[in-house]
């Protein structure tokens, strides 16, 4: 009898350390419900509707058409090979130099550890902001590297209304951005390795090169995938920077998915189609995750 109790008084103390953690979590999640999970409901909701603003018509249920409407579009299928273009030129930038920059710093010695404060800025600095110093960098009679280049007898370009160097200047500024965050993550990781494993590689006459090979980069593979998956998806939200250093030009040269949602949305006021942009590239981002995922983790079991 007394067991039965004791267990009946441990099965309510652990109910009402479970409910306190529930109460202390249904902030957040109440939070997260209305500001993510409600909105994007919404979304899927109208992306099957056809809604335009500037008409007198009532939105009214058209099931796929707007899906079926966008893959005739030339300027949609355009906006997804820029945003390709641009997605796979940001990862490999910022993984490539992240994680240069990390095993610099990691083998730096104390003196030189202040400047891991200092890199670090660049990614505190809001996107509208790095954005307009981007522009005034870029901006061919203010541009610093045009002062340069001009000096030493070379050409200026027009960075930001040529079409190859428009996304190169995109890429640019958003890796400047986010580099610092790459690099931190890999350098957290960087630290976790056992300095063990070095010494027993420079013990059996392992080179550098190939300590980097064979311990460095498959110790820090699951953070790779982490960092890449996170710039994946951060890199289909480059809205400010392309808002307001091309405003998707010249032509549609920088014209990415969600800004081609955003001009079918606000500008032609066609808020189905808009939606339905928007749910696609939602429905890419979750699709690519979970196979990122499922891969990383198929390769770990192997």
């Amino acid at each position: 009898m007394q067991n039965v109790e004791s267990y009946q008084r441990i099965k309510k103390r652990r109910d009402m350390k479970s409910l306190t953690y529930f109460l202390m979590l249904l902030p957040a999640i109440i939070c997260v419900i209305v500001t993510a999970l409600v909105p994007m409901l919404g979304m899927m909701g109208i992306s099957f509707m056809n809604w335009d603003l500037t008409s007198s018509i009532p939105p009214k249920f058209n099931g796929l058409d707007n899906f079926i409407t966008m893959f005739k579009d030339a300027r949609f299928l355009n906006s997804m090979k820029v945003q390709v273009i641009l997605s796979v030129f940001i990862l490999l930038a910022q993984l490539l130099l992240g994680l240069v920059a990390a095993i610099a710093l990691n083998n730096a010695s104390g003196k030189l550890k202040w400047v891991r404060g200092i890199v670090m800025a660049p990614f505190m600095i809001p996107a509208v902001v790095v954005g307009l110093i981007w522009l005034t960098i870029f901006t061919p009679t203010l541009s610093p590297i045009n002062s340069i280049l001009e000096a030493i007898g070379l050409p200026s370009p027009s960075w930001l209304a040529t079409p190859g160097l428009s996304l190169t200047s995109i890429v640019i500024a958003d890796t400047w951005n986010n580099l610092p965050f790459v690099m931190l993550i890999l350098l957290a990781s960087l630290q976790g390795i056992p300095k063990d494993l070095y010494e027993a590689a420079e013990v059996d006459g392992a080179t550098t090169w190939k300590a980097t090979l064979f311990i460095t980069l498959p110790a820090l593979k699951p953070a790779l995938v982490l960092v890449g998956l996170i710039r994946f998806i951060e890199s289909l939200k480059s809205f400010p920077l392309i808002y307001i250093m091309t405003g998707g030009g010249p032509g549609t040269a920088t014209e990415v998915t969600n800004f081609y949602a955003f001009i079918q949305g606000f500008q032609y006021s066609k808020i189905g189609y808009a939606s339905s942009l928007a749910f696609l590239l939602f429905l890419i981002t979750v699709v690519i995750s979970f196979i990122t995922i499922y891969l990383d983790r198929g390769s770990e079991e192997e």
